[in-house]
């Protein structure tokens, strides 16, 4: 291919000069013949032949390079197969891994609860002397008193009294009460010795848990055969009846809504009532039990229908059969 290309440009050179040769002795024949004829009709003659024969000249040069051999293809050499650079792929959003848990459709198990000694007897205790027992039961002993101002405040006053344990004396009443305060001696020392137990006696409950604390509240707390709860019908009449302290407190409700007052009018069946104590005014929870309420061994107990309080109060009556039995309030 190289050789072909070679060749033709050596034909086309070779063409020009050719012409260029017949270009140079075409103005050699018309410089004699100018010297010998009249230059101007000569000279004329003289450029009609040069521009014909210039023209011929150019005219055979691509006959001539036609002529020329046509370019033998070339040979096709295989290129050799360089590697193709990868494309980086995306990689897919971090995600924290599954358990077999998350992907089953079973819910996962629940946890195994690990309770601390102390932990573990507060719940036992809690379940014998607190929690709501389904058996718990006593004899009801329904009574109703007609109240007067002076019975109503005398029967407010006992259902709040403190019990009898918190005026006694116990060694922590002692410890923080110091013993004496003399100076020097054997009574300095007394009185440092005094007040090393004072603060250590007051310090004491600050470092206990409150599991702790709840299990002294527990084992000092008494048990009762039953709990007596008074119930504020109106400033006129109040219900008494004994409860289990296990009981829980919706069987007062029960019991007040369906067997011991009269529904008021328009109200659906099987209305209910609302509960509380005060003051301060705390609503009781039906589902806890007398005992886990702080309503043993005695409770006041306020109660209305449910949805009628405040100004759509209306007036609590009792069943017809029930104000036979209604009797004064002692003192």
């Amino acid at each position: 291919g190289g050789d072909a290309e070679a060749r033709a440009q050596a034909a086309r050179l070779g063409a020009s000069v050719a012409a260029l040769d017949a270009f140079a002795e075409a103005a050699a024949r018309a410089q004699q013949t100018e010297q010998q004829t009249d230059p101007h009709s000569e000279q004329l003659d003289l450029q009609a032949q040069l521009h014909s024969e210039f023209q011929a000249a150019f005219a055979e040069m691509p006959r001539e390079a036609a002529r020329e051999p046509p370019p033998q293809p070339q040979p096709q050499v295989p290129q050799p197969q360089l590697p193709q650079p990868q494309q980086p792929q995306e990689q897919p959003a971090f995600a924290f891994p599954r358990g077999p848990a998350a992907s089953s459709s079973a819910p996962p198990p629940a946890a195994r609860e690990v309770l601390t000694l102390t932990e573990a007897r507060v719940r036992a205790l809690v379940a014998c002397k607190e929690g709501v027992r389904a058996d718990a039961t006593c004899e009801r002993r329904l009574t109703f008193y007609r109240t007067t101002g002076q019975s109503l405040d005398a029967a407010i006053r006992a259902a709040e009294a403190l019990p009898d344990d918190f005026f006694a004396v116990n060694a922590n009443d002692l410890a923080r009460g110091g013993g004496g305060g003399g100076s020097g001696g054997a009574n300095g020392s007394s009185a440092s010795a005094s007040a090393f137990a004072s603060i250590a006696a007051a310090a004491a409950p600050l470092v206990q848990t409150k599991a702790m604390r709840e299990l002294q509240r527990l084992e000092k707390l008494p048990e009762f055969a039953h709990t007596t709860v008074r119930v504020r019908l109106s400033t006129e009449l109040m219900l008494q009846a004994r409860f289990h302290p296990q009981e829980p407190v919706s069987r007062l409700a029960a019991a007040l809504s369906a067997e011991w007052l009269v529904p008021p009018p328009g109200a659906p069946a099987g209305a209910s009532v609302r509960l509380w104590t005060a003051p301060p005014m705390r609503v009781l929870d039906g589902s806890l039990s007398f005992a886990q309420q702080r309503l043993a061994p005695k409770a006041l107990v306020h109660v209305a229908w449910a949805g009628r309080e405040g100004a759509e109060a209306v007036p609590l009556q009792l069943r017809e059969e029930l104000l036979a039995i209604v009797s004064e309030l002692p003192e």
